[in-house]
């Protein structure tokens, strides 16, 4: 009976994990006051390196896929200037995640330009220090990928699902643009983290399993 009920909490608890969603970011909290404006930090996000975070009301150059902005991170670096700082910037985001737990992060990207190596953002999760302005750095545990591409064979908006383990200790979500640095690259939006669903595969083992020591109790008591 101990394993029977065993195997059941497993299975309840596989049943839980397919939904929770730990962090959102759709870059709406704030309304900017003009076409686009440069920042230091917005919404749940910092920047780490280059001119800062690029936001930009829908129509600027593309529609927002969710709500009416967006961001752009080869950033335009004339409205909030900082010495010595590329146009290519990054920008990172506390998660309050469990080591162990599996989970996926979504987003939707567009290229800007038809240039190759124009519009390159690389996704990665790692330590975040942040000592301020100038004083950021970015310990970079895993990088989970790199999307990239040309305006032409897009057509718009894609949204993009990389999978990661969370690891010990503060785990920050940072989005870096490569490339060319223009003030031309990579759009973002409507970023998400959730944890990942366990495969339907798993659910259906958990209930054999269960189905098995079930036969086997009832064989005990005949």
């Amino acid at each position: 009976m101990k394993r029977i009920a065993a195997v059941a909490t497993a299975i309840a608890s596989l049943g839980v994990a397919d939904a929770a969603t730990i962090f959102t970011e759709t870059f709406e909290g704030t309304q900017i006051g003009r076409r686009w404006n440069v920042y230091d930090v917005f919404g749940q996000f910092v920047t780490v390196d280059g001119a800062g975070i690029e936001i930009q009301r829908s129509g600027v150059v593309v529609p927002a896929y969710e709500g009416h902005q967006y961001v752009e991170l080869d950033s335009d670096f004339q409205v909030n200037p900082n010495p010595g700082e590329g146009a290519n910037s990054a920008m990172a985001a506390l998660m309050n995640l469990q080591a162990g737990q599996q989970y996926t992060v979504t987003f939707a990207y567009q290229p800007r330009t038809n240039r190759q190596n124009d519009n390159g953002i690389d996704v990665s999760v790692g330590t975040l220090t942040d000592g301020g302005q100038g004083n950021r750095s970015f310990d970079a545990r895993s990088l989970l990928g790199t999307v990239d591409g040309v305006r032409s064979q897009y057509g718009g908006w894609q949204v993009i699902s990389m999978v990661f383990t969370a690891a010990l200790g503060d785990n920050a979500l940072m989005f870096a643009a490569g490339g060319r640095e223009n003030e031309l690259g990579g759009f973002l939006d409507d970023i998400k983290v959730s944890e990942t669903p366990v495969p339907a595969g798993a659910v259906l083992f958990g209930t054999g399993l269960a189905a098995f020591f079930a036969r086997r109790g009832r064989k005990g008591v005949a």
